[in-house]
């Protein structure tokens, strides 16, 4: 699924694969760089709700940061890459990580994702 907000810019390389039930949710700004690899249900969403703990979260309102995927990365099945990250060329993030911050070149696993290798 590919959702883009109005004035969002989504930036998609050649040779980008994005499998099965990947989401690419973009209201600001995302670029995919080419020959990289989107698993299976993975996530990529430059946005959150807006919320408070005195209200019901915003379904309207939302927090963007963008996001910048280099060439050559491999996002495994069920990654999670939240708003306001960059990734590196040709890094790694194994199945079912969270990508919280920046990564630099690297493999990478983990809830926050941390380098392994």
């Amino acid at each position: 699924m590919i959702n883009i907000g109005c004035d969002a810019v989504l930036t998609i390389g050649s040779e980008v694969h994005i499998g099965y039930g990947g989401r690419v949710s973009c209201f600001e700004r995302i670029n995919i760089g080419n020959n990289t690899l989107i698993a299976s249900y993975a996530n990529i969403l430059d946005h959150n709700h807006k919320f408070d703990l005195k209200r019901v979260p915003s379904t309207t309102l939302y927090d963007c940061m963008p996001i910048d995927i280099a060439e050559g990365v491999w996002l495994g099945t069920k990654v999670q890459v939240n708003k306001g990250v960059s990734v590196e060329s040709f890094s790694v993030v194994g199945a079912n990580a969270v990508v919280t911050k920046s990564l630099k070149r690297g493999v990478y696993g983990g809830i926050p994702a941390r380098k392994i290798k």
